[in-house]
């Protein structure tokens, strides 16, 4: 009994002094790797596969056979990892549960060629493709809503169900907002950027925000040219709406965002015929990590219909 307590002391001390230095090394790298590790015990994989634009990277839960849904991320630094408390969830539903990275964006390539909302579009209908997946339901948030809706008059008759999260069709002052909140310009907005996009996060003192810096930026190119495209982009998809009509569409939102409020969800259901929405109380701008039951519950829904 000493002997184990005599081994197990030195390698707890070894195991915390390893772990400090990661988070002081790598920061976000290891909050990544906590989440990726999770993930992986709860039976959800990533996969990685080549297509036109580069590599393509997901994670993926449930069996192949059911009825997909594919979530498509917003702007920040986690990537597919922003759905990491709702794909196990949705899969447990009877789903096939794909979350990829957008190019650009976590594992997935980051090409010199610029990203625009098309380009996002085509690679996520190349990866489905890929997975010999016909149909799917497609749910996306922020910049991802406006993805999903190209995806969506693109192949009409694939997409099943459409869900937007605290995004789509922003609009010239919508747009501002999400450059306010997600372009970069100092390291003294890291520690707001950080908790903003990265909402596990526990407070930590300012010099590892500073250290973020190169990790919290990795991000910003196509972040801009995101929303460099956008406007351009969301023209297109408003004329495109009627290609839609049929499609059942959903509306989630926190109603508490301070980057899109709730008003932006009315206004988004003014023109989008036929949809539906659910607002989730005392949540902001990622209700699926802010409050990821009540979300489930209500996306499962949307699903169900």
């Amino acid at each position: 009994m000493r002997s184990t307590i005599r081994i197990a002391g030195p390698l707890a001390i070894i195991a915390l002094l390893f772990l400090g230095y990661a988070l002081y090394s790598h920061p976000l790298g290891s909050l990544f790797w906590t989440y990726q590790t999770r993930l992986s015990w709860s039976g959800i994989v990533r996969n990685a596969a080549d297509i036109k634009v580069g590599k393509i990277s997901w994670l993926e839960a449930g069996f192949r056979g059911e009825e997909a849904v594919v979530l498509i991320h917003g702007l920040g630094v986690e990537g597919a990892l922003e759905w990491r408390d709702n794909m196990k969830p949705l899969a447990e539903g009877h789903f096939r549960v794909i979350a990829p990275d957008l190019i650009g964006f976590g594992d997935s390539a980051h090409p010199s060629t610029p990203s625009t909302i098309d380009s996002e579009a085509r690679a996520i209908w190349e990866l489905v493709d890929g997975l010999k997946i016909n149909q799917a339901n497609l749910i996306g948030r922020d910049i991802g809503a406006d993805v999903v809706l190209q995806m969506a008059i693109d192949f009409p008759e694939r997409a099943q169900r459409m869900v937007l999260v605290s995004g789509g069709l922003f609009g010239k002052a919508g747009l501002e907002r999400e450059r306010t909140a997600f372009i970069l310009k100092d390291d003294s907005q890291a520690p707001q950027f950080a908790s903003l996009t990265l909402i596990d996060l526990p407070t930590m003192p300012s010099f590892i925000y500073s250290r973020m810096m190169p990790e919290l930026s990795s991000t910003q190119e196509a972040t801009r040219q995101l929303l460099d495209d956008a406007p351009g982009a969301e023209g297109k998809i408003h004329g495109d709406l009627g290609k839609i009509f049929n499609t059942l569409k959903g509306i989630i939102w926190g109603k508490k965002d301070t980057i899109q409020p709730i008003s932006e969800a009315d206004r988004l259901h003014d023109q989008l015929v036929g949809s539906a929405i659910g607002s989730i109380d005392n949540t902001g701008h990622t209700p699926n990590e802010e409050r990821p039951d009540e979300f489930n519950d209500i996306a499962y829904t949307f699903l169900k219909q």
